[in-house]
């Protein structure tokens, strides 16, 4: 299975957006897709920032063609 390229965009509501990059395969985003995501305090002191990954929150970017 080849891998991508991904962009999270993940809503922390008032405490705003988490952005980040990973490489994955299409294997492990439909068996992420609706697992809930814990990142803790990232964007601040008790910004607690977790939720469910929804296909709305992810953009494939490019394929590995190697």
């Amino acid at each position: 299975m080849a891998k991508a390229l991904w962009r999270l965009h993940f809503s922390a509501g008032r405490s705003g957006m988490l952005h980040g990059m990973f490489v994955a395969t299409d294997d492990e985003i439909e068996a992420a897709m609706g697992q809930h995501l814990e990142f803790g305090d990232v964007l601040g002191k008790h910004s607690d920032v977790s939720g469910p990954l929804e296909k709305s929150d992810i953009t494939r970017v490019t394929d590995d063609e190697a």
